[in-house]
């Protein structure tokens, strides 16, 4: 299992941060992933044979991940990820640049990363219409991570560990004890912990939860080689520190997805 890893700041959300579309669709702007608390929000292109891109364009920095959530892609095709610092773009990631698309894709997040980062001013993903089929595709949630935005502690997250799958559908009965739902979609529940910790990485941890509390989603990728174990969610509630020994912490760290 590869070593847990939090994406909780995103280029794109800065003011300063651009983002152009090759098209967008009547309703479905751009811009809408500017919005990090609806992934149901999406930028839709238009309807075309051709490849579709969205470039988000930034100030200087070094890109550690760059993740895509609630994505639809052309049938047959596939989505990839291109960096560049003023010059010609080349492939983020350190292979092609291509996403791995899960079946069955439980948490529609998928993310690339680059441990040692790479200097950045835009970053493109392109939507490859392979068999050119007369179609649109979406993206809800485009998180692009700097250094100072990408946690990846050299202590892992502990065995064991679970999860809850969660569906918060209210159930209402009639007079007569026919049953109804006011459905709402499922989502998972992660019950994390890190042991024996040292100080600066609890403090990291920390200062995260003090940054978003139980605001702002992050992108926790518990298992990184395992995309249905990296889910967008906020802290579920309390951040539980404890101290063990000397320069020794156990944190809690429960994390609720968003959908």
């Amino acid at each position: 299992m590869a070593k847990a890893r939090i994406l909780h700041s995103n280029v794109v959300l800065e003011a300063a941060t651009t983002l152009v579309a090759s098209a967008s669709a009547t309703g479905y702007a751009v811009t809408n992933l500017k919005n990090p608390h609806k992934r149901t929000l999406v930028w839709r292109s238009s309807t075309t044979t051709g490849d579709q891109t969205v470039t988000a364009s930034f100030s200087a920095r070094t890109i550690k991940a760059v993740a895509l959530v609630n994505w639809l892609i052309h049938a047959g095709g596939s989505v990839k990820v291109e960096y560049r610092n003023g010059g010609a773009y080349a492939a983020f990631g350190g292979g092609s640049g291509v996403f791995t698309i899960p079946d069955p894709a439980r948490t529609r997040v998928t993310a690339l990363y680059d441990t040692a980062g790479v200097t950045a001013t835009d970053i493109r993903i392109t939507f490859t219409n392979t068999a050119a089929v007369s179609a649109y595709v979406e993206l809800g949630v485009l998180v692009i991570a700097d250094s100072a935005g990408y946690l990846a502690s050299t202590v892992n997250v502990s065995d064991p560990f679970g999860h809850d799958q969660v569906d918060p559908s209210e159930a209402r009965a009639a007079l007569g004890g026919q049953e109804w739902f006011n459905e709402r979609p499922n989502y998972l529940e992660f019950s994390l912990g890190y042991r024996w910790l040292p100080a600066a990485q609890k403090d990291a941890l920390i200062a995260i939860y003090d940054d978003h509390g139980r605001r702002l989603p992050v992108v926790f990728a518990v298992d990184p080689s395992s995309p249905n174990l990296t889910v967008y969610g906020r802290f579920a509630g309390k951040l539980g520190v404890d101290h063990v020994t000397r320069d020794q912490w156990h944190v809690d760290v429960p994390i609720r997805e968003v959908r």
